[in-house]
């Protein structure tokens, strides 16, 4: 009732509005401070509601300490929330973070000469260390969602023998265009967007992603019920269950396709790594000077030592990509305003430049960016440069996934480029 009155007394007279603006917001404050209940969710919310009437008020008045004050308030319920969220039966450490979050943002919107005497600063460190913790906490809410017991042995057997029997030239040939059917952008695209088409009840909200420590990396939108789901509104929704549906893709081609005939070729053939550098010598597609850096890495995934192979790999996919754009014309660097210094774009901006899909063509373009610089991805490019990929990383889908598509490329798609 206070707050309807509240806001009926600024629509129907402002100068009175202005003259009653102390003695309103007092009030408020006064009836916020009554909902103290710190495990009732309502009462939090009400509190919060108030406080932040209050704060308008106190802006009519001019008072801008007490505003502060009352948007300190605000962020308090926001913690206060939090700290509901995770008592039991059933706590939801997630939910307790994102409050938290909240509250860190509110303290921000403080200006920063009311910022000491709230102990803001002091305040949002705190909040950062419930955060993170409650982050932390939340990745075991999450559980494991389990693969479906498929049966891959026809396709396994099919793999395995197709790369048998045949000279090392021919079966290395064989193995780069090992999966089938081969990836298509256009079909992955046109699947996921047949099933946007009607969303789940998942789909109409949106998605935080976090690392293994429990930070949030992304943020992805809900699907927007009055878009198309072609339109720019969805793309990033539409990238994001696209690269979802593609990681699931990867599963398959990996465990069907990839791994066993990988172990059939290592079983048949003595490879050594002067033979994987002569092959990246003699493709078009390696840069020049980079064919040692190329035949290491991939002969490192043929060792089953893709730890080695993807701390190779994912810079010189990075440069690849630099180069081509560079040898078409395109600069990808830019210049620091306030140093003068000329820095070099990384692979995250320059894969968005309209040129990369006309050289690589939409297949590559797609993979390269959902595998190697996008949040909602593995993000490689990213983990790799920072060392924060560990030895069992290293031997994931995606990993596997990389390196092959790095022989794949070195082998059979010079013609593109």
């Amino acid at each position: 009732m206070a707050l309807k009155l509240s806001e009926l007394l600024l629509t129907t007279d402002s100068k009175q509005a202005k003259n009653q603006a102390i003695l309103v917001a007092k009030k408020l404050e006064s009836l916020a401070k009554g909902y103290d209940n710190d495990t009732d969710q309502v009462q939090i919310m009400i509190a919060g509601m108030l406080f932040r009437s209050a704060k308008r008020w106190f802006d009519i008045a001019n008072d801008t300490a007490l505003a502060a004050a009352m948007t300190a308030q605000v962020a308090e319920c926001y913690f206060r929330e939090g700290n509901s969220r995770i008592q039991p039966p059933h706590p939801s450490y997630g939910a307790a973070a994102s409050f938290y979050e909240q509250a860190i943002k509110c303290y921000r919107t403080i200006p920063g000469s009311h910022r000491q005497a709230l102990g803001a600063e002091e305040r949002i460190i705190d909040l950062r260390h419930l955060m993170d913790d409650a982050s932390k906490k939340s990745l075991g809410e999450l559980g494991q969602v389990p693969w479906p017991e498929i049966d891959f042995r026809e396709q396994m057997e099919w793999a395995s023998q197709a790369v048998q029997g045949k000279a090392l030239g021919e079966a290395l040939q064989t193995f780069s265009c090992i999966t089938l059917p081969p990836f298509k952008y256009q079909n992955l695209r046109q699947q996921v967007i047949e099933r946007l088409k009607q969303p789940s009840i998942i789909d109409i909200h949106s998605v935080v992603i976090r690392a293994e420590n429990g930070r949030v990396i992304s943020k992805v939108p809900s699907i927007d019920s009055d878009a198309e789901v072609t339109d720019e509104k969805t793309e990033n929704r539409l990238f994001f269950e696209m690269t979802k549906t593609y990681r699931s893709w990867l599963y398959f081609y990996v465990t069907a396709f990839i791994w066993p005939a990988l172990n059939s070729l290592i079983a048949d053939h003595s490879l050594q790594e002067k033979d994987i550098i002569e092959i990246a010598n003699n493709s078009p597609i390696v840069p020049q000077g980079r064919e040692i850096s190329f035949g290491k890495a991939l002969f490192s995934g043929f060792n089953n030592d893709f730890v080695t192979a993807i701390y190779l790999l994912a810079p010189q996919i990075e440069h690849l990509v630099r180069y081509y754009l560079n040898q078409a014309g395109v600069d990808t660097t830019y210049l620091d305003q306030d140093t003068g210094i000329q820095n070099e774009y990384g692979l995250g901006s320059i894969i968005e430049f309209p040129e990369v899909k006309s050289i690589f063509g939409e297949d590559l373009f797609f993979e390269i960016k959902a595998l190697y610089c996008s949040s909602v991805g593995p993000n490689l490019r990213n983990i790799v440069a920072h060392g924060l990929l560990d030895d069992d990383d290293c031997q994931s889908i995606e990993v596997i996934y990389s390196w092959w598509l790095g022989f794949r490329l070195v082998c059979n798609l010079a013609k593109t480029l």
